[in-house]
Protein backbone atom coordinates (compact mmCIF):
# COMPACT_ATOMS: atom_id res chain seq x y z
CA UNK A 1 0.00 0.00 0.00
CA UNK A 2 1.18 3.46 -0.74
CA UNK A 3 1.30 6.38 1.88
CA UNK A 4 -2.20 7.19 0.96
CA UNK A 5 -3.13 3.39 1.71
CA UNK A 6 -3.74 2.15 -2.10
CA UNK A 7 -2.47 -0.69 -3.26
CA UNK A 8 -0.59 -0.38 -6.76
CA UNK A 9 -2.82 -0.84 -9.99
CA UNK A 10 -3.71 -3.69 -11.38
CA UNK A 11 -1.30 -5.97 -8.82
CA UNK A 12 -3.13 -6.42 -6.01
CA UNK A 13 -0.34 -6.13 -3.80
CA UNK A 14 1.39 -3.07 -1.58
CA UNK A 15 4.05 -1.52 -3.64
CA UNK A 16 6.98 -2.87 -1.13
CA UNK A 17 6.28 -5.82 -2.65
CA UNK A 18 7.04 -4.73 -6.28
CA UNK A 19 10.23 -3.03 -4.59
CA UNK A 20 11.20 -6.03 -2.90
CA UNK A 21 11.18 -7.93 -6.38
CA UNK A 22 12.85 -5.69 -8.02
CA UNK A 23 15.49 -5.76 -5.20
CA UNK A 24 15.81 -9.24 -5.47
CA UNK A 25 16.56 -9.40 -8.71
CA UNK A 26 19.17 -6.88 -8.55
CA UNK A 27 21.26 -9.09 -6.41
CA UNK A 28 24.82 -10.20 -7.65
CA UNK A 29 26.25 -12.87 -8.22
CA UNK A 30 22.39 -13.81 -8.91
CA UNK A 31 20.94 -16.71 -7.04
CA UNK A 32 20.95 -20.01 -8.88
CA UNK A 33 17.96 -20.59 -10.94
CA UNK A 34 16.07 -22.95 -8.41
CA UNK A 35 16.77 -20.61 -5.74
CA UNK A 36 15.71 -17.62 -7.32
CA UNK A 37 12.18 -19.28 -8.13
CA UNK A 38 12.06 -20.43 -4.81
CA UNK A 39 12.76 -16.85 -3.67
CA UNK A 40 10.18 -15.49 -6.15
CA UNK A 41 7.57 -18.13 -5.09
CA UNK A 42 8.16 -17.28 -1.79
CA UNK A 43 7.04 -13.55 -2.27
CA UNK A 44 4.37 -14.50 -3.93
CA UNK A 45 2.64 -16.49 -0.86
CA UNK A 46 3.47 -14.00 1.51
CA UNK A 47 0.09 -12.44 2.79
CA UNK A 48 0.41 -8.27 2.45
CA UNK A 49 0.79 -7.95 5.70
CA UNK A 50 3.80 -9.79 6.38
CA UNK A 51 4.96 -7.16 3.91
CA UNK A 52 3.22 -4.07 5.08
CA UNK A 53 5.22 -1.31 6.01
CA UNK A 54 7.93 -3.29 5.87
CA UNK A 55 11.78 -1.73 4.84
CA UNK A 56 13.51 -4.36 2.71
CA UNK A 57 15.62 -5.29 5.12
CA UNK A 58 12.37 -6.21 7.22
CA UNK A 59 10.66 -8.06 4.38
CA UNK A 60 13.72 -10.40 3.85
CA UNK A 61 14.14 -10.93 7.34
CA UNK A 62 10.37 -11.64 7.46
CA UNK A 63 10.08 -13.90 4.94
CA UNK A 64 12.76 -16.15 5.62
CA UNK A 65 11.25 -16.57 8.97
CA UNK A 66 8.02 -16.99 7.35
CA UNK A 67 9.63 -19.81 4.93
CA UNK A 68 11.79 -21.42 7.83
CA UNK A 69 8.80 -21.90 9.58
CA UNK A 70 7.82 -23.65 6.63
CA UNK A 71 10.92 -26.07 6.67
CA UNK A 72 10.66 -26.72 10.36
CA UNK A 73 6.59 -27.70 9.84
CA UNK A 74 7.39 -30.44 7.08
CA UNK A 75 9.67 -32.77 9.08
CA UNK A 76 10.85 -34.63 6.10
CA UNK A 77 14.31 -34.47 4.22
CA UNK A 78 12.77 -33.88 0.76
CA UNK A 79 14.83 -31.75 -1.54
CA UNK A 80 11.79 -29.51 -1.71
CA UNK A 81 12.73 -28.88 2.23
CA UNK A 82 16.18 -29.12 1.28
CA UNK A 83 14.99 -25.64 -0.74
CA UNK A 84 13.20 -24.17 1.84
CA UNK A 85 15.77 -24.22 4.19
CA UNK A 86 18.12 -22.89 1.42
CA UNK A 87 15.49 -20.14 0.37
CA UNK A 88 15.33 -19.24 4.34
CA UNK A 89 19.11 -18.51 4.99
CA UNK A 90 19.38 -16.49 1.28
CA UNK A 91 16.29 -14.51 2.52
CA UNK A 92 17.64 -14.09 5.78
CA UNK A 93 20.94 -13.27 4.57
CA UNK A 94 19.69 -10.92 2.29
CA UNK A 95 18.37 -8.99 5.48
CA UNK A 96 21.23 -8.31 6.72
CA UNK A 97 22.62 -7.32 3.00
CA UNK A 98 19.22 -4.74 2.71
CA UNK A 99 19.98 -3.50 6.15
CA UNK A 100 23.82 -2.59 5.30
CA UNK A 101 22.34 -1.18 2.35
CA UNK A 102 19.61 1.30 3.99
CA UNK A 103 21.82 2.03 7.14
CA UNK A 104 19.92 0.44 9.30
CA UNK A 105 21.08 -0.83 13.28
CA UNK A 106 21.82 -4.35 12.50
CA UNK A 107 21.52 -4.74 16.22
CA UNK A 108 18.20 -3.67 15.94
CA UNK A 109 17.22 -6.04 13.27
CA UNK A 110 18.56 -9.31 14.70
CA UNK A 111 16.36 -8.10 17.86
CA UNK A 112 13.50 -7.78 16.30
CA UNK A 113 13.99 -10.96 13.89
CA UNK A 114 15.04 -13.07 17.53
CA UNK A 115 12.07 -11.70 19.21
CA UNK A 116 9.64 -13.30 15.95
CA UNK A 117 11.48 -16.40 16.42
CA UNK A 118 9.54 -17.06 19.31
CA UNK A 119 6.55 -16.21 18.37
Amino acid sequence: MSASGHRTPGTGHPPVRADFAAWLRSREPAPPPDLAAKLAECLAAAPDDLLRGASRAEAAGRLGLARLRTAVARRDVSEEAAMDLLAADALVTYAFEAAAEEGADLTALVRRLLAEVGT
